[in-house]
């Protein structure tokens, strides 16, 4: 077989025996480039295009059940059956006095965590003082999993309580009873339920994992028995993250971002009847919209910063007995 003519490495004039030298490499084989770059590209047209395709299927899907700001309706305040809650999440330190006007007025201001981007004190005293602006009596708020000045620890929870101290409720988890015969003469009071636990995110965004934990750990812990175990229905229940198949998509097609521990516990409070009337949750921003309006729960991102803008959600919840 006849070898390809070397390429020398030393001076061609060199005839010793120490003179080296390399087979010349043979051009590369144009064709199988072609077809193994070719179907890399079909895959990843292909990729896109479900990516695509799923985006437009969840903005349609958010679309058929719209969101309510509230602007221009003051019914609310007069009435003693209806409980106007405003939502928010995800603010991230991104208000100011000119997003007042995007909050509007109601019973309840619920937050529902994420108040500062990157954890510290200052952005949540920042906060609080953005928060006494706002005209609600009522302020629930918890801490989301960029709100790392909070921690379980007792102490820690105490100060965080102390620096956000225009919220009327700055709560983990629990259940709230809110008094609105007090408030507006209703013959009862307000139901609400939270919990600022999420899943670790299936892309990992640096650092902020305040109140995270793995699936495991949720039903090991009983994250969401008082949840689950309620004896009364919650009028709302809200948490940071959404319930796993739920408004939690990442991306288009892609993975879902939600607590399949919650969603569990959820489907356990429907199938005894005693589904929430709301879920309202942040956490994944580009999943702001709402799902389910005609069945027994109505489910709502609110996330603040999101693609479609900053504006409050408004629910209203009804309080006959």
């Amino acid at each position: 077989m006849q070898g390809t003519e070397p390429t020398s490495l030393v001076d061609p004039t060199d005839d010793s025996e120490e003179a080296l030298s390399v087979p010349e490499t043979p051009p590369p084989r144009r064709g199988a480039c072609a077809g193994r770059c070719g179907r890399v590209a079909a895959a990843v047209f292909l990729l896109a295009l479900a990516a695509l395709l799923g985006e437009m299927w969840w903005s349609r899907e958010r679309k058929a059940c719209a969101l309510h700001d509230g602007a221009a309706d003051r019914a609310w305040a007069a009435d003693p059956y209806v409980a106007r809650v405003v939502v928010l999440s995800d603010t991230h330190g991104r208000v100011s006095a000119a997003d007042y006007a995007r909050v509007p007025d109601g019973d309840v201001l619920l937050h529902c965590g994420d108040i500062t981007r990157k954890g510290g004190w200052d952005e949540a005293a920042a906060f609080n003082a953005w928060l006494a602006g706002l005209p609600h009596k009522i302020k629930v708020v918890m801490p989301g999993n960029h709100d790392l000045y909070d921690a379980a620890d007792p102490a820690v929870h105490a100060r965080a309580k102390a620096v956000v101290a225009n919220a009327t409720h700055y709560v983990h988890d629990g259940a709230l009873s809110i008094d609105m015969a007090s408030l507006k003469g209703s013959p009862r009071p307000l139901r609400i339920y939270t919990n600022p636990t999420t899943s670790p995110l299936p892309v990992t965004f640096g650092k902020y994992t305040a109140f995270t934990a793995s699936e495991a750990d949720q039903v090991a812990a009983g994250t969401w028995d008082a949840l689950r175990t309620a004896p009364e229905r919650f009028d709302v229940v809200a948490t940071h993250s959404p319930p796993r198949g739920t408004l939690d998509r990442m991306w288009g097609a892609g993975p879902h971002a939600g607590s399949a521990a919650l969603a569990a516990a959820l489907a356990e409070l429907a199938a005894r009847g005693a589904a929430p009337r709301f879920h309202v949750f942040g956490h994944v921003h580009r999943e702001r919209g709402a799902a389910g309006c005609e069945g027994e729960t109505t489910y709502v991102n609110a996330a603040w910063e999101a693609n479609s803008g900053r504006r409050a959600v408004v629910i209203d919840v009804p309080l006959r007995q």
